[in-house]
């Protein structure tokens, strides 16, 4: 539970039932991540641009056991530009991208494929237009609100038993944003494996 607490501290300007959600669903990531975790053979720490954060991210990921085609990652993430829109800027979006993804290929060579979800929280300055009979003005507040989105990918890892990852491929966020020229889009991740 420290964890969890550790984590919110960053998000104190959140509301108190954003607090509470993100402290269940950390606590069913960190008891996964236990569960499924123990017997895990091969791990790897790795940083990603753009990706299922649609920004910068550093991840653990794991398969579920040895041998196993079949892992998930979890990661922390920063964009600044995830939710933008005509009337939104000055966006900062952190996220924790969690997926699923299945292996197939030899040695250290593989083709992946995975689905996730992407939650997390967006601050930002929302600006309005009003016209009246005789003037126009606009009215700026500033937001701050819990999200998710959806996340698919497909692309080539290589990743030895020990050392380099190397992942790179095509990613596409389901969000609800105005400007959808982005959401697929090519991502590049490099770590290492343990």
């Amino acid at each position: 539970m420290h964890i969890s607490v550790f984590i919110l501290i960053p998000f104190l300007f959140i509301n108190k039932h954003s607090i509470i959600l993100m402290n269940r669903f950390l606590f069913l990531i960190i008891f996964s991540l236990a569960t499924l975790g123990v017997s895990a053979q091969q791990r790897a720490v790795y940083v990603e641009v753009n990706g299922a954060s649609n920004g910068f991210s550093a991840n653990y990921d794991s398969r579920l056991a040895p041998n196993s085609h079949w892992g998930y990652d979890v990661g922390l993430g920063h964009s600044i530009d995830t939710y933008g829109s005509s009337y939104r800027y000055e966006l900062s979006h952190v996220s924790m991208p969690l997926r699923m993804y299945y292996l197939t290929g030899k040695r250290a060579h593989h083709f992946e494929i995975g689905a996730g979800v992407v939650p997390g929280f967006l601050r930002y300055t929302e600006r309005i237009s009003r016209i009246d009979e005789e003037n126009q003005y606009h009215i700026e507040s500033k937001r701050k609100q819990f999200c998710y989105y959806l996340t698919l990918n497909m692309g080539y890892r290589y990743q030895m038993t020990r050392g380099l990852v190397l992942r790179t491929g095509l990613c596409i966020n389901a969000h609800d944003r105005e400007n959808t020229d982005n959401v697929l889009q090519p991502y590049v991740a490099i770590g290492y494996s343990f």
